[in-house]
C-alpha cells in the first residue's frame, strides 16, 4: 500500500496541472485537455477521461487484485501521460496541434506496460470479462483492438 501512495504522489505535474488537487485523478485529463488547449473531442476528454471515470464508477464490481489493478493502472496511465508531456516540453515541441494530435497514440500504446505491470495477466476471468464489459463498444475500436490483442498475446491468452 505505501508503494501505491508513493508512486501516487511522486507523479510529477507539468505547468499548471495539479492531479492531486481534483476529487479524482481522473480530472487530471480534463485539466491537461485545457492546458495543452486542445479541443473537446479529443482522446484525452473522449476516451482517458471517460472511460477512467467509468472504471472508477465500476470499480466496486471487481475483485480486490481487480480493484488494485484499476488503481495501479490509472496512476500508470497517468504518470505515463504526464511523462510525454514533460519530454514535449524539454524537447520544446509542445504546439497545440502537434501536442493534441500525438496524444492519443501515446495514450493507447501506454495501456500495454501499465497492464502488464499492473499484473493483468494475474487478473481472474470474472475481472478481464468486467474490463471488456466497461469497455463496451469501444472494444471494436481499431486502436482499442490493437491494444488488447497485445496484452493477450503477452499473457498468452485467446482474445
Amino acid at each position: 500500500m505505501f508503494l501505491i501512495l508513493f508512486i501516487y504522489f511522486s507523479i510529477s505535474s507539468y505547468g499548471s496541472t495539479n492531479v492531486y488537487a481534483a476529487s479524482s485523478p481522473c480530472e487530471y485529463y480534463q485539466e491537461l485537455t485545457s492546458d495543452l488547449g486542445c479541443h473537446k473531442d479529443n482522446y484525452l476528454i473522449k476516451f482517458a477521461y471517460y472511460y477512467c471515470k467509468r472504471f472508477e464508477k465500476k470499480e466496486y464490481k471487481f475483485s480486490a487484485h481487480g480493484q488494485r489493478f484499476l488503481q495501479n493502472t490509472r496512476v500508470c496511465l497517468i504518470k505515463k501521460m504526464d511523462d510525454a508531456i514533460h519530454d514535449f516540453w524539454l524537447n520544446d515541441i509542445v504546439s497545440s496541434e502537434n501536442t493534441c494530435n500525438k496524444i492519443a497514440a501515446i495514450g493507447y500504446a501506454s495501456h500495454i506496460p501499465c497492464y502488464l505491470e499492473n499484473r493483468f495477466c494475474a487478473l481472474s476471468r470474472s475481472d478481464r470479462r468486467r474490463i471488456t464489459l466497461t469497455l463496451g463498444r469501444e472494444i471494436l475500436n481499431r486502436n482499442v483492438y490493437r491494444v488488447r490483442r497485445a496484452i493477450y498475446r503477452q499473457c498468452g491468452l485467446q482474445l
